[in-house]
């Protein structure tokens, strides 16, 4: 197997067709589809399906894809890591975060880190859990300090170190009905508007709260998969949502929003880094992730003085960040 039968392969499969392929490579059709044999012939499986308007990947193709990326990319980091050594630079850290985690902890940690490797080159990706999933797998990130999804289980080439605990909290502009008392019943939460991050697995969540209780659900006024649309939104309206807490301080702490409490409906669920099993990680990197251990668990000391008496548990199946990730928000 050589490299340059795994590249024509990933372009084939992004093509979909050996014509255009074959332009996007500059090589003439009968050389790109005798090198597709080749790797066809070393592998022992078919890799593709050939239709009257083009080609798709067979099962094995689907399952050599990742890999393929993973070992391209995996070369590109040597190459690049070579690079830095001969010109004394650190290596390069790729590190994929959660949307909830970009306003707090991890810029703590990776403040640390840099000044630890001044020289050091930080790449972040900003996306949900099954997306930094699949960049760790073809090995565009080495690392991801993010939410649990329970779809990572099954994932062997995967694993996940609880490192924090997320809680969200139903909140509410500071101006809000709510607060001429200061505490409101899951009654008064039933009949006020809201806004969801998603309307499948958050409203689903919240429904199964309120009927618990015999109440009425709430009506979902807004979805939005932006969670600083949400709280925008949040502050500028009557609406109220289920929020990260820590996502929220900013805005709590300049008094545009306040925790609506009372009520019972807290959430908490898993957080924590994602790797590769079988990834060799840089020292920067390394340092990044001890990092992130030491300020969650400062965190964690902090909260442990605020502990809500009736906490509604859910796991990462049942709240999620975004609608293309089909279960993995724990929370708040």
């Amino acid at each position: 197997m050589h490299l340059n039968q795994l590249k024509r392969f990933l372009v084939v499969a992004a093509a979909g067709n050996l014509r255009r392929a074959a332009q996007q490579l500059n090589v003439s059709q009968p050389a790109l589809t005798q090198s597709l044999q080749a790797l066809e012939i070393t592998l022992g499986e078919k890799l593709f399906v050939r239709g009257a308007r083009g080609v798709a990947l067979s099962n094995f193709g689907r399952a050599l894809l990742p890999r393929a990326r993973l070992i391209l990319n995996e070369c590109e980091r040597l190459n690049a890591d070579l690079q830095d050594v001969r010109s004394q630079h650190q290596a390069q850290l790729r590190v994929g975060v959660g949307p909830y985690f970009t306003r707090h902890l991890f810029p703590a940690a990776a403040a640390q880190t840099l000044a630890q490797f001044p020289d050091a080159r930080l790449q972040i990706v900003d996306a949900h859990t099954t997306e930094l999933a699949q960049m760790l797998l073809e090995g565009n990130i080495d690392v991801a300090f993010c939410v649990h999804n329970p779809r990572l289980d099954a994932e062997r080439d995967l694993q996940f170190e609880d490192i924090y605990t997320e809680k969200y909290s139903v909140m509410a502009r500071s101006g809000h009905s709510l607060f001429a008392r200061s505490r409101s019943s899951a009654a008064d939460l039933s009949r006020c508007a809201w806004i969801v991050l998603d309307p499948q697995a958050t409203a689903g969540l919240l429904v199964r709260f309120f009927e618990e209780r015999r109440l009425p659900p709430p009506r979902w006024s807004v979805s939005t998969l932006s969670l600083s649309a949400m709280l925008g939104l949040l502050a500028s309206t009557n609406l109220l949502a289920l929020v990260p807490r820590d996502f929220a301080q900013p805005d709590v702490a300049a008094g545009r929003l306040r925790r609506v409490v009372g009520h019972a409906l807290e959430v908490q669920g898993r957080a924590g880094l994602l790797t590769r099993r079988d990834a060799i990680l840089s020292r920067a990197t390394e340092a990044l992730m001890q990092g992130l251990r030491l300020v969650c668990a400062e965190a964690r000391t902090r909260s442990r003085r605020i502990q809500p008496r009736d906490i509604v548990i859910a796991n990462a199946a049942q709240l999620r960040e975004y609608p293309s990730d089909p279960a993995n928000r724990p929370s708040k």
